[in-house]
């Protein structure tokens, strides 16, 4: 039986459902109280039960992998259909973004007196 108290293990107070109020001695556990510190006393969770802390992340987390990964995958193809659009107004037809590059600097030389 041991007379003093015992050491918390690394992290506990950092992933506890319930916010310890004094930090961790670790580096990397105090960076990471405070950035939940930091979070919980932002967004008010510190009046949530746990449960509920639990859906809200579990919801903010689905929300952000749903923007990350439409994102990542449809943005690059959406912009260059709204890059093939713009070239069809500005030159009024189908074409590509290289013609409509040199059909506009054209007249940049001549109006300079130099050729391009």
């Amino acid at each position: 039986m041991s007379a003093g108290p015992q050491p918390t293990p690394p992290l506990k107070s950092v992933f506890h459902p319930y916010l310890e109020t004094r930090s961790p001695r670790g580096k990397l556990g105090h960076f990471i109280w405070r950035r939940r510190v930091w979070l919980e006393s932002t967004f008010a969770m510190t009046m949530l039960d746990p449960w509920e802390k639990i859906v809200l992340v579990t919801l903010w987390l689905f929300l952000t992998t749903v923007i990350v990964t439409g994102t990542v995958k449809y943005l690059p193809q959406h912009l260059y259909f709204i890059q093939r659009r713009a070239v069809y107004y500005i030159m009024g037809r189908e074409g590509n973004i290289g013609e409509l590059v040199h059909r506009a600097s054209a007249g940049w030389g001549a109006a300079s007196g130099t050729e391009l």
